[in-house]
C-alpha cells in the first residue's frame, strides 16, 4: 500500500472505532475528502452500471427485433409450406377420387354386360320355346309397332261408349 492508502484506511479506522467527532481538522478535512472521493466512485459505478444495462438493453432490443423478423419469416415460410402441402393434397386426393370413379364405372359396366348376358341367357330357352309353339307370335314381331298416339291412314273401329250395346260406328282419324 502507498502513503495515501494507508493515510485513508487510517482515517476510516478512527471514524469506524470513535466517530466523525474525534477527528482533528487535518483528519476532518481527509475525511471529508475521502467520502467525496467515495460519492464520486459510487455514482462512476451507477453510471457504468446504467450504461451497462443500456447498452444490455439495446442488444436485447437487437436481439428481439431480430428474433422476430425470424419468427415472421418463418410464420411466412410455414404458410407457403401449408398452401403447398393443402395444395398436393386436394391434387391427390382429386386424381384418387378420379381413379376410384373410373373403376366404379367400369365395375357397373361390367356388372351390367354380365348381367344382360345372363338374362339373355335365362330367357333365350324359353323364347325359343314360345317360337315354336306359337307361331303367330313371330307373325306379331314382324308387324310394325305404333304407339296409340302415332296417326294411320286406315280406318280404325272404335266403340262408342255413348251409343247402345251391340251398335259399333266407323271412325276416322285425322
Amino acid at each position: 500500500m502507498t502513503d495515501d492508502q494507508d493515510e485513508v484506511a487510517r482515517v476510516r479506522r478512527q471514524v469506524t472505532l470513535h466517530g466523525e467527532a474525534s477527528l482533528n481538522r487535518l483528519d476532518a478535512w481527509r475525511w471529508k475528502n475521502i467520502c467525496a472521493a467515495d460519492e464520486r466512485a459510487e455514482r462512476r459505478k451507477a453510471l457504468g452500471r446504467e450504461e451497462r444495462r443500456a447498452e444490455e438493453r439495446a442488444q436485447q432490443r437487437t436481439t428481439a427485433d431480430e428474433l422476430r423478423s425470424e419468427m415472421a419469416r418463418l410464420r411466412a415460410e410455414v404458410h407457403q409450406l401449408h398452401d403447398a402441402l393443402i395444395e398436393a393434397t386436394g391434387e391427390a386426393i382429386g386424381q384418387f377420387t378420379d381413379k376410384a370413379v373410373d373403376r366404379a364405372e367400369r365395375a357397373i359396366k361390367d356388372i351390367q354386360r354380365e348381367t344382360l348376358t345372363l338374362v339373355e341367357k335365362g330367357f333365350a330357352e324359353p323364347r325359343a320355346r314360345l317360337d315354336v309353339s306359337l307361331p303367330e307370335a313371330q307373325s306379331r314381331a314382324t308387324k310394325d309397332f305404333k304407339f296409340s298416339s302415332e296417326r294411320d291412314d286406315a280406318e280404325i273401329d272404335l266403340p262408342n261408349p255413348l251409343a247402345p250395346r251391340g251398335v259399333i260406328r266407323k271412325t276416322t282419324l285425322n
